[in-house]
C-alpha cells in the first residue's frame, strides 16, 4: 500500500526518453525537451462564452540531443533537409515519444503524427566551462499527439 503523497517505485525519470522517428536509421536520445501542450481549438460564441471546436491545434516543442551522437546528428540533419528547398514528400514523419521508467520495465508512449523539423539551434560556447556536454536543440512541429495506452 502506498502512502498519500509518496511516489510509487520505478517512476518515470525526466532523463529517460527517446524519440523513435519512422524513416530515421536511429532512435534519438532526448537529453531535454520542452513542454508539449495539446490544446483544443475553441470558438467564441455571441453570448461571450466559448465552446470546443472539436479538434486540437498542431503541437510544437524543442528537444536536445548530444552533439557527440554522430549518427543521431546526421539523421536529424538529413530529416531537416527534407523540408528545405525542394521539399520532399517524406519530410513529415510519424514518430513515437517514449518515456521509460528507471528500471526500463514500464513505458509511457505517445504517437506523433506528421512530425517535421523546423529549426536547429547550436549551443553557445564558453571557455570557462569545464567540460559540460554540448547538445543540438531542434524544434519539431506535429499535426497531432495521441497517447498509446
Amino acid at each position: 500500500m502506498t502512502m498519500k503523497g509518496s511516489l510509487q517505485a520505478d517512476h518515470i525519470a525526466k532523463n529517460n526518453s527517446t524519440l523513435k522517428v519512422i524513416g530515421l536509421p536511429v532512435d534519438l536520445t532526448i537529453v531535454t525537451h520542452g513542454a508539449i501542450e495539446e490544446e483544443l481549438k475553441t470558438i467564441d460564441l455571441p453570448d461571450n462564452t466559448t465552446a470546443s471546436g472539436g479538434d486540437t491545434n498542431p503541437i510544437e516543442f524543442e528537444f536536445s540531443i548530444p552533439m557527440h551522437h554522430g549518427k543521431e546528428e546526421a539523421a536529424c540533419e538529413a530529416w531537416f533537409l527534407e523540408g528545405k528547398g525542394p521539399v520532399l514528400p517524406t519530410y513529415k514523419k510519424p514518430a513515437t515519444l517514449v518515456y521509460k521508467s528507471i528500471s526500463g520495465t514500464f513505458e509511457r508512449n505517445f504517437a506523433l503524427e506528421g512530425c517535421y523539423l523546423t529549426k536547429r539551434a547550436l549551443p553557445e560556447g564558453d571557455m570557462s566551462d569545464d567540460g559540460e556536454m554540448q547538445t543540438t536543440t531542434w524544434t519539431v512541429k506535429a499535426d497531432n499527439i495521441l497517447p498509446l495506452l
